[in-house]
């Protein structure tokens, strides 16, 4: 609304208050025998160039909700250990409720057999191979861990992670931006792994430390 001359405009004096929205959802576990619920789940909801101490726990139903206030995307990360969260778990509208499902894996499950058939792939993906180089050629590293990092490669922005199958395989997924970092790391040297926009096939080398 217009002021009058020489009158104060109340949003100079008064900030704009920030919009409060819910996330809320349901973690599942996928495994070699069909998804389930998975209760008691910590989780880190934080922007997404950021991660904090888990504040928001699953109930017996797999469920949470939590709420939150600003106009930056947020990315929901499982903090269980022995579990690994494959895909990106971000809002995609700002300032409004969100649901957003997450979908687990056993790490023993991904090492001994590799994603389960059920798990379902929500685009971007990015796949490849971890291997090192040896005097008899290329080896698939095992185990290997990768991180996908929204935080310009500072590392403050976890948002994905996923293991190395037995033959070095691995994919991420829900990579809405195209601006990412992988980290990976296992019994190697870690790694900062800068992935360009358009990139859906990335084998990684890394070495012995």
């Amino acid at each position: 609304m217009p002021t009058s001359a020489g009158a104060v405009d109340p949003s100079a004096i008064f900030p704009r208050i920030a919009p409060t929205f819910t996330i809320s959802g349901t973690v599942y576990e996928v495994g070699l025998s069909g998804t389930q619920p998975l209760a008691g789940v910590p989780l880190d909801i934080s922007v997404e160039y950021q991660s904090h101490p888990p504040q928001t726990t699953t109930d017996a139903d797999g469920r949470y909700s939590a709420t939150r206030s600003g106009t930056d995307p947020f990315t929901v990360k499982v903090e269980k250990p022995g579990y690994v969260q494959p895909c990106v778990a971000r809002t995609l509208h700002e300032g409004t409720d969100n649901v957003l499902d997450i979908f687990v894996v056993r790490e023993s499950v991904i090492r001994d057999a590799g994603l389960p058939a059920a798990f379902a792939l929500p685009e971007r993906t990015v796949s490849g191979v971890v291997f090192e180089s040896t005097a008899s050629g290329k080896k698939p590293v095992a185990g290997a861990r990768l991180t996908a990092d929204y935080s310009s490669g500072l590392g403050w922005g976890p948002a994905a992670t996923t293991i190395t199958d037995r033959a070095g395989r691995y994919v991420l997924c829900g990579l809405q931006r195209a601006s990412i970092d992988f980290y990976v790391s296992s019994g190697f040297s870690g790694r900062l792994v800068p992935v360009e926009s358009g990139v859906s096939w990335l084998d990684v080398e890394l070495s012995r430390e």
